[in-house]
């Protein structure tokens, strides 16, 4: 798995544990764009792995500034394209913008909080 580098475009969160397709589980991100980019925008790109290895790579809608965007599995699914449907995944969420990103999933009526916060030192906070 290489690593993604585009101008002015970096890692902001990561999502493990995605749910791929549907059924009974449900993945929800919330994504707030608290410092947006010249264009007054946040745009949201996912870099993702499934279980068996193979990469996607997507955009979502891009969210404005101090607001928040709520996506589901099924269009996380829409925005990587075909092979994305079935099982667990991981996403590392990137933008020009500050995101703060909450991850939540439904699994038998229960929700968890499935969140993974990157400080600003560079250390994974859970």
């Amino acid at each position: 798995r290489g690593t993604l580098s585009y101008a002015n475009i970096s890692l902001k969160a990561y999502a493990y544990g995605i749910v791929r397709g549907g059924g009974l589980e449900n993945t929800f991100l919330r994504v707030t764009c608290s410092a947006s980019d010249r264009s007054g925008m946040c745009p949201v790109f996912l870099d993702c792995t499934d279980q068996g290895g193979n990469g996607y790579f997507g955009q979502l809608q891009s969210v404005g500034r101090d607001a928040t965007g709520v996506f589901t599995n099924d269009q996380i699914a829409q925005a990587l394209g075909g092979g994305w449907d079935a099982g667990r995944g991981r996403c590392d969420l990137l933008s020009s913008g500050t995101l703060e990103v909450q991850h939540m999933v439904r699994s038998g009526g229960i929700q968890v909080n499935n969140s993974v916060v990157i400080g600003g030192d560079g250390i994974l906070d859970k």
